[in-house]
């Protein structure tokens, strides 16, 4: 997942950490445990980049434009933001996990 260099780089950081420890790193040690010749279907890859997109999108609005009683972008509409995008990580990481039969 490619992210917007323009963003906050503080934001990018927990969005790429949280990427990669919440759904890429579980996703990866299950799809290596696989036959060899069972494939992952592209379809629910994509979706899953997809969902992982929306809830990165609706993290950012937390994290700026619905920041309350601070300004945009302080830190504790980061955290707030964070806890709600690490869970819907979690939950996409399930999903995805179901879908493609891991």
């Amino acid at each position: 997942i490619k992210l917007d260099k323009t963003k906050n780089a503080v934001y990018q950081d927990y969005v790429q950490k949280a990427v990669k420890t919440l759904l890429k790193d579980p996703l990866v040690s299950k799809a290596m445990l696989l036959p060899a010749s069972k494939t992952i279907p592209d379809d629910c890859l994509n979706a899953m980049v997809d969902e992982a997109r929306e809830h990165e999108n609706k993290f950012y609005a937390a994290f700026t434009y619905d920041c309350q009683g601070h300004i945009p972008t302080a830190f504790p509409c980061l955290e707030k933001g964070a806890n709600t995008y690490y869970e819907n990580l979690k939950a996409l990481e399930k999903t995805t996990e179901k879908c493609c039969n891991m």
